[in-house]
């Protein structure tokens, strides 16, 4: 039993470290950077103790989603069973590094609130991203098959917002995605990944601001309206206004960090006005 405490407690500090870690290059970014570290609608002072609050927040939300993981392995296995009802069904698409279990709360959320959803895994979730777009776009003709919908909603968090930008610039899917909602993600890549790129290859390293992926990457097309809900305690969109994409409608919250994103009824709740809208 002892053991099995000292290895919670291990891995709790792990994850506390570096979460922490992260939150001292946001508040290097904030300080030194404090024009991109503002959101708009956001606060203009971030109070100290909610912010430590929220470290602690976004330390627990990052180990509940690496204790979650295994579940995917279930759940894409056994997606569950839509129907041709004239809605317009969502897909629910996950970040870098992550799977379908990270969005399985989210789901719940849009499933209770009448809409069809399928959470969907993209593998190996660290690779090139001209790997990943085939197969998100693949996800996606299969939900419009089995649904026999005109078009899809696309619910994301993190990269997969990136990842939808380069499958709109398909023409073949261009008119397939009604509305795209991100949850943090890094359309102008982010200084995170400009660290993480120094011990872990792949997709990552497209997600850093200087990559030629990043500047390559097309505008969105008006056939998708998109919406970005973005974190002013953000700590791997550096900067915050990394997640903030022009022509998309921004909603803003303050105290939640990347992974504490996902298991936010707030967010769950701006996720429901942005399809209702």
């Amino acid at each position: 039993m002892q053991m099995l405490l000292d290895i919670v407690w291990l891995w709790f500090l792990f994850n506390a470290v570096l979460t922490a870690a992260m939150f001292l290059f946001w508040y290097y970014e904030r300080r030194s950077r404090p024009e991109t570290a503002h959101l708009s609608g956001g606060l203009e002072h971030l109070s100290a103790l909610r912010v430590v609050l929220g470290i602690v927040h976004e330390t627990l939300a990052f180990m509940w989603m690496q204790l979650t993981m295994p579940l995917a392995i279930w759940g894409d296995r056994n997606q569950p069973t839509l129907v041709q009802d004239g809605q317009t069904p969502v897909l629910l698409v996950h970040g870098y590094a992550c799977n379908s279990s990270s969005l399985q709360w989210q789901a719940r959320r849009l499933v209770k609130a009448g809409y069809q959803v399928r959470c969907v895994s993209y593998r190996p979730p660290v690779a090139n991203v001209h790997k990943l777009v085939p197969q998100i776009k693949a996800h996606i003709q299969q939900l419009l098959d089995d649904t026999g919908a005109e078009k899809i909603h696309y619910v994301c968090h993190s990269m997969g917002g990136v990842l939808v930008r380069e499958v709109l610039a398909d023409d073949a899917f261009a008119h397939r995605i009604d509305k795209v909602v991100c949850l943090g993600s890094p359309h102008h890549g982010t200084h995170a990944a400009s660290l993480i790129n120094l011990v872990v290859k792949g997709a990552i390293r497209q997600m850093t601001p200087a990559s030629d992926y990043i500047q390559s990457l097309p505008k969105t097309r008006d056939s998708a309206r998109f919406y970005g809900i973005c974190s002013q305690m953000d700590n791997l969109v550096l900067p915050v206004t990394s997640a903030v994409l022009p022509g998309a409608i921004t909603k803003t919250v303050d105290y939640l960090g990347h992974c504490a994103l996902l298991y936010s009824p707030m967010v769950a709740g701006m996720i429901l006005e942005c399809l209702e809208e």
